[in-house]
């Protein structure tokens, strides 16, 4: 399924296209090191994010914008309610790359580690888009909660995490 939706025929084509990937990624082995976790994990994530990126699809466009909010989270229970409906439809995709899983506390988690392989790997006006629409979306749920207002208390406290 992977190799037909992202038209890669052969084994070969896919292990020529994870080298290529490879070379470029070992440019931010230093970034990596530096950080305390391993090559092969970040290697992971970032072939997974281009591999969504070079698909171009609507979908896979959805996906990475979804993925690239979510990177500035906490990385458990991230509501649908802080995405509009037309971001969280691409959860699924996301969930089919094992980058978000349904969480305990509702909505999905993503790794800690994966959250912080992508904001290593946004640069300049990328990280500063996501975390400004993710500031807002924050700013606007946590509006809502009220204090001394018990009836709210149940809203806060499902996005104090997040903030």
């Amino acid at each position: 399924a992977f190799a037909k939706e992202y038209n890669i025929a052969t084994p070969e084509l896919y292990l020529e296209a994870q080298a290529k990937r490879t070379k470029t990624l070992e440019a931010q082995w230093e970034i990596i090191l530096k950080r305390g976790y391993p090559f092969f994990f970040f290697e992971v994530v970032s072939h997974t994010f281009m591999t969504l990126a070079e698909a171009g699809d609507k979908n896979s466009v959805g996906a990475i914008n979804l993925l690239k909010k979510m990177a500035f989270l906490h990385s458990e229970g991230i509501q649908q309610d802080l995405f509009q409906d037309e971001e969280w439809i691409h959860v699924s995709t996301l969930k089919r790359h094992s980058l978000v899983v349904d969480s305990s506390l509702g909505g999905v988690a993503m790794h800690a580690l994966s959250q912080e392989v992508l904001r290593v790997d946004l640069m300049g006006n990328a990280k500063e888009v996501a975390l400004g629409g993710v500031l807002q979306s924050l700013e606007c749920e946590m509006s809502k909660f009220i204090e001394n207002s018990p009836a709210t208390y149940v809203h806060g406290r499902r996005y104090v995490r997040h903030v």
